[in-house]
Formats: structure tokens, sequence, C-alpha cells
């Protein structure tokens, strides 16, 4: 009573009303005392209890009673997320949900097989394909190819970096890309495989890769700050100086078949690597300020999950996940021999920018949790490469911090570096 309102005339009160009950039945009923008979009792005990009534429906079987075949056909039935649910129960249905993300993948892209017996994370794997449909709006599609988007993809790149350095995007700029990425034009499609034509052999003779997937990469990754735009959706260029007016970039443009032909020449490239490991792999995390808007390059501008590691107290330890393509290279005397910094720019009418913050990649074996090295697609002095050669880690891998050096504490190539350095860890699975 006391939680009706007070005692027993502010109980009944709250249901007869200050005028009375309502109904003489209703206010017998509130001061009728509660029976505790035999009936009474014999339902009471009945609601305490776990047996099922006479009528009621069967429980449902748990999963680890069905058969193999019968649990395989409801995993397959799964996203990714239950199925890492599933994993984390015993061994039997970790096998069986891995089976089920296994062939989840060989549904989505056939063409796509690893070898047999390979060590691979496949939910993981799978959980990569989710993400990377869900970015992207569309599956792949065999009948479409990514030289449908070859002008658009062009196009876009180069007004992210008119935006990016300040020059503006006006009706000009549109008819001049029209010219210079289409047939006939200075960077057209054709010009271009026949300008990289030494980069696409060596991924086709030394690499191993097919033609097809050699030329995807090869013309597709000159526009990487357009493709990780269509996976990260960044509405503005991240790692902006305090102080300096935001630059926004508009609603996000899809490139998916583009996005899944190089997806797909990675997922190609990680089946065929061997055991031989890279060594560390360098990348230039963001501009100083006051280079910033000097072009693209740097992570944190395509993508702005590398921010927490230019927080003030970030702590060992911290994971996050990319949405975007990573680029790095091995350590080279033009990119980090002046001690200063990684080398962005070098014109001879400007002064050297140097990142002054560094991200350097440490390669290790594939095990049960997934892939922990990035996929070399280029060769030194290549196309994208600076210098060394280059290699690229997948969209969605999980980054783990592992070390923090500052100016002064580490060497490469001989020299101390004064700049800071954060060592990462990689983990993902195709």
């Amino acid at each position: 009573r006391s939680a009706c309102g007070g005692g027993e005339q502010g109980g009944l009160r709250r249901f007869t009303g200050a005028s009375g009950p309502r109904t003489s039945q209703g206010a017998e009923r509130m001061k009728r005392p509660r029976q505790c008979g035999p009936a009474h009792a014999s339902k009471a005990v009945r609601s305490r209890t776990s047996f099922p009534l006479k009528n009621s429906a069967p429980a449902a079987p748990l999963l680890d009673t069905l058969d193999d075949d019968l649990l395989l056909l409801v995993l397959e039935q799964c996203m990714s997320p239950a199925l890492a649910q599933v994993c984390a129960t015993c061994s039997r249905l970790h096998q069986l949900a891995s089976d089920a993300a296994r062939l989840a993948l060989l549904a989505r892209r056939p063409n796509l097989l690893p070898p047999a017996g390979m060590k691979n994370n496949w939910v993981r794997a799978l959980r990569t394909d989710e993400l990377l449909l869900q970015s992207l709006g569309q599956p792949r599609d065999a009948q479409r190819s990514w030289r449908s988007e070859y002008i658009a993809l062009q196009t876009e790149d180069f007004r992210l970096y008119q935006l990016l350095t300040g020059e503006g995007w006006r009706g000009e700029h549109i008819a001049f890309s029209g010219d210079f990425f289409g047939a006939g034009g200075e960077r057209s499609l054709h010009a271009c495989m026949r300008t990289n034509a030494d980069d696409i052999e060596w991924r086709v003779n030394v690499a191993g890769w097919t033609r097809e997937h050699a030329e995807a990469l090869t013309l597709l990754m000159t526009s990487g700050a357009a493709m990780s735009r269509s996976l990260s959706r960044i509405r503005t260029f991240a790692g902006r100086p305090r102080g300096r007016p935001a630059v926004w970039l508009g609603k996000p443009v899809p490139f998916p078949f583009s996005v899944w032909s190089v997806v797909d020449a990675l997922g190609v490239a990680a089946y065929r690597r061997g055991s031989t490991l890279p060594p560390n792999l360098y990348s230039p995390l963001a501009l100083p300020a006051e280079a910033w808007g000097t072009g693209p390059g740097c992570l944190l501008e395509e993508d702005a999950a590398w921010a927490p590691l230019l927080r003030p107290k970030v702590k060992i330890g911290i994971t996050f996940r990319t949405s975007a393509f990573v680029n790095a290279e091995e350590a080279s005397r033009f990119a980090l021999g002046s001690g200063r910094g990684f080398l962005i720019h070098n014109d001879d009418e400007e002064r050297p920018v140097h990142a002054p913050e560094i991200v350097c990649f440490v390669n290790r074996p594939a095990d049960g949790s997934g892939m922990h090295s990035l996929l070399q697609d280029a060769p030194g002095e290549g196309l994208r490469s600076r210098s060394g050669p280059g290699y690229t880690l997948p969209p969605f891998s999980t980054v783990k911090l592992e070390a923090i050096h500052e100016p002064g504490q580490w060497r490469v190539l001989g020299k101390t570096m004064m700049a800071r350095l954060f060592t990462c860890g990689v983990t993902y699975a195709l």
C-alpha cells in the first residue's frame, strides 16, 4: 500500500478517486485479503517452477545437440558478429562457424579461391566483406568493370586535390578533366597503360598477379584519395590545424567496382604470399601545421581513424579499425635520409616538407587470428612508391599501437631521427 500512495486510504484513492469508488466490485477487490488456499498455492508453485505445462510447446534444441550438417546450414544464415560469438563457445562450434564463413565468402566471390589448407580467419574475412558491402552499397558484379569508373575516379581524385590545396573546383575543371582523363587525353586509360607498362609487367612476371589484377591496381591506386574516401566517407580532411577553416568535400562518391577490384587483387596477393616477411614499413601520419593543405599523402588526411594516435595522453595498447587503404614503404634515404621526418614534398622551388609523425608497421606471420603483414604491390622507384618498394594494408584492418618513440630516441639507416615514431601491429583477413 505504501507504494500506492501512503496507507490504505491513499492506495484506494488512486483507484477510486476522491469522491468514492467508481465501482463497488473494484473497491471490494482492493479490500479483500489475498487468498492462500490450496488452489492459489498450487498456482504460485507452478509459476515458480521451470516445468512445462501440459499443453506448452517443446523447448527449442540447443545448438550443440544438432548434427554437423544441419548446424552448418543454420550458421550459414548468420552474419559475422554472430559467428564470432559462436566461435568463442567450443572447438566444435568454432570449426563449424569458420566453415560457414568460408562458404559464405565463396558464394560472394567464387573466383577468389584460397589454396587448400591455408590458415586464415574466415570469420574476420567475412566481416571485412560485409563492411565493404555496407560502405559501397553494391556487391561485386561480374558484368561491371573498374574501367567504367576510371574517368569519374580520376576526376574525383583531382577534385579532392583542388579542394585540399585551396584552388577550388569550378566548371572549367570539369571540362578539363573530361579531356585530360578521357579517350585520347594525356592521362587516359590507354595512355596510363603505356606509361606504366613496366609496373604492370613487374606485377605479372615477378609478383605473379593476373594481368587484370595488375592493370587494375596499377591504375586505380594512383587515385588513392578518391578510393579511400569512398570507404571512409569523410566530409572534411582530418588533421586540420587549429585556426584553419574546414574544407568541406561534399557528398562522398562511391566507386564500388574499382574498390572491389583492388580488394580482390590484394586478396590474391595475400593467398600467394610466401613465408618471407617484409622489413619494417613506414608511412607519414600527418603533415606539419604550416604545410597542411599542400596536397594529400598522409594517413590522417584520408582516414580519421588514425586521429587517436595524436591525442595528448594516448596509451600503448589501444586498437582501432581503419576505414581506407593504407600505403607504406620500406625505409629509404629519399624518404627518411634527412633525419627530420618523412619527406612529403621535395619541389625545387619550395622548401622540402617533412611529416613530423611517422607510423612504423611491424610485419609478422599469419596465425589463427588473421594476417599481420602488409602486401607488396609496387616495386622500388615505381608508379606510387616514393623510393622503396610500396606496400598496402587493406581497409577495415585492426591496428594496435605497440610503442611510441620520441624525437631523438630512435634510429633508421644509421641516422638519429628527429620525428615521433608510432610502432604498430596490424591484423586483417581477406
